[in-house]
Order: C-alpha cells, then sequence, then structure tokens
C-alpha cells in the first residue's frame, strides 16, 4: 500500500473514531441530564410529585422552611379552613402556590382534605371564539400581566402575573373575570390533578 493510501485510510479512521466519539458524549449526556432542570416550568414540574407524596403520605398540613407567604381563611363548611401558602424551591425562581383544604379534627391536628398545586405567578385564561388576545394586552398591562403563551386548549392563554404572593392569583382571577365577556375562565395554572385524602 502506498502512502497517500495509508494516509487517506487513517484519516477515514480519524474521522469515524471522531464521529462514534462525539455520538457517545452526546447520548450519554442526555441520558445524565436528570440532574438539576434546565427551565423554570421543569423546575416547576419536577417539584410537584415530591409535594403531592408528602400529603399522601402525611395527611397534614405543610411545614416547611421554603414556605415565604401564606394565609388561612375559613372553609366552605364549619370547622373548615382554606390555607393558601408560597413555597420556594432550591431552584432560582421556583415558586409554587399550594392551596390546602385543612379541618379541624376533635383532639389532634388539623388534617389536610384536599390539595392543589399550581404556579404561584400565572393563571389560565379561556378567551371567546373569535376574540384575539392581542386586543387584552392594554387591559392586562393596567395591572402589570402580560400574556406569555398559548395554553393547552384551543382559545386559552397563560398570562404572567407578575408577582408571586399568595393572594396573587385569587386577586388576578377576579380582575381578569371582570375583563368582560370576552374571557369565558379564568383558572390558576394548575401543575397537577384535583386530588382528596381518601
Amino acid at each position: 500500500m502506498s502512502f497517500p493510501q495509508r494516509l487517506m485510510v487513517f484519516c477515514v479512521g480519524v474521522g469515524l473514531g471522531a464521529l462514534l466519539a462525539f455520538y457517545i458524549i452526546k447520548n450519554r449526556g442526555l441520558s445524565e441530564r436528570e440532574g438539576p432542570p434546565t427551565t423554570l416550568a421543569e423546575a416547576e414540574v419536577e417539584a410537584v410529585p415530591k409535594i403531592l407524596q408528602t400529603y399522601e403520605e402525611r395527611g397534614e398540613p405543610m411545614q416547611s422552611t421554603f414556605i415565604v407567604g401564606e394565609f388561612t381563611q375559613p372553609g366552605p363548611e364549619v370547622g373548615t379552613y382554606r390555607r393558601v401558602l408560597v413555597i420556594e424551591g432550591r431552584q432560582p425562581g421556583q415558586l409554587l402556590r399550594i392551596e390546602e383544604l385543612q379541618r379541624a379534627q376533635p383532639n389532634g391536628p388539623m388534617k389536610v382534605e384536599q390539595w392543589r398545586v399550581m404556579a404561584a405567578d400565572r393563571a389560565v385564561i379561556s378567551l371567546k371564539s373569535g376574540v384575539k388576545p392581542a386586543s387584552l394586552r392594554e387591559a392586562l398591562a393596567q395591572y402589570g400581566y402580560r400574556l406569555m403563551r398559548r395554553g393547552e386548549e384551543p382559545g386559552q392563554y397563560v398570562i404572567s402575573l407578575g408577582a408571586h404572593e399568595p393572594e396573587t392569583v385569587d386577586l388576578a382571577i377576579e380582575r381578569l373575570g371582570a375583563l368582560g365577556p370576552q374571557i369565558t375562565a379564568v383558572t390558576p395554572d394548575y401543575l397537577d390533578k384535583p386530588t382528596e385524602q381518601p
């Protein structure tokens, strides 16, 4: 075999080796990406199963050093209380709002009967058919809100509320619901499904 042929075989081998090494490293990096989440949405969603598991196992009100705000008010029935709290996760900007429905127990601690986990700084609106979301920009801006993205269903849009206090979502639902008939529904941006303690 001549020198140019050996050089050609060597170059092809190096090229294939480099391509194979790149492919292995790239796929290995993807499989190891089970580390910290890369986006705020991933960080929020990652925390939800742990929170739900805590409620399912204990059935007690959340107690945590990660709670950054909360309020409690009377619930829909005598002896029940609605507690709303905002927790801050380990990731920067990871804020979740949790609503608990607690029931007073005779001679015992409060029991959490229902809970919901949602974004602390977002709400979801549903628009009447034919209404363009851009037509709401000015009305949203007066409260410091802004359109973020389309929701999961047709006509749904996720709204950034610009704050994350425990009262933020309730106030936004009241304000957005009063904007007129072009909005057919306003809900929190739930990150879980309705659950109830058996």
